[in-house]
């Protein structure tokens, strides 16, 4: 069971000024070695990263958003499994930016439950190619990426 405290804490005196708090050992307070800026774990994921990023850029060089990135065009998704839109009065099916991609984006990403890793269960379906430009604007307009199928929720599964 739970630890139970049989009587009611009490607030003892307060510390004097100027006076520290006694050390209870004679131990230094530095640290002899650094901490570790990544676990021997998460180093072998960014290693797997790495190279999953690298082959999605280096087979998917134009970026595949099909948005409009200024806000005031108009835009209509009909069917978000060709991705296929209205846009501006006339139809578009695939991209509308053919700008060089940098980034991978996932679209149910790592902070709403998403894999990170091909082997946690993240396949080339699961992300977008995209050139900086592209992937600011799902960032900055969470609700209608999320309409165009570039976000995904904890709970909808892909």
């Amino acid at each position: 069971m739970g630890l139970e405290r049989r009587t009611p804490l009490r607030r003892g005196a307060p510390l004097a000024r100027g006076r520290q708090l006694a050390r209870t050992t004679d131990k230094p307070l530095h640290r002899r070695t650094r901490i570790r800026p990544r676990s021997a774990k998460t180093a072998a994921k960014a290693g797997e990263r790495q190279a999953f990023v690298e082959r999605i850029l280096a087979r998917r060089q134009v970026c595949e958003f099909y948005a409009p990135t200024h806000p005031g065009a108009r835009l209509w998704v009909l069917d978000r499994g060709d991705r296929s839109a209205w846009l501006g009065g006339r139809w578009v099916t695939g991209p509308t930016c053919h700008h060089r991609t940098v980034d991978v984006h996932e679209t149910w990403s790592s902070g709403r439950g998403g894999p990170r890793v091909p082997t946690d269960g993240l396949t080339d379906a699961m992300v977008a190619a995209l050139c900086r430009p592209c992937h600011n604007w799902i960032h900055d307009n969470p609700e209608a990426a999320e309409a165009l199928g570039f976000l995904h929720h904890s709970w909808e599964m892909i």
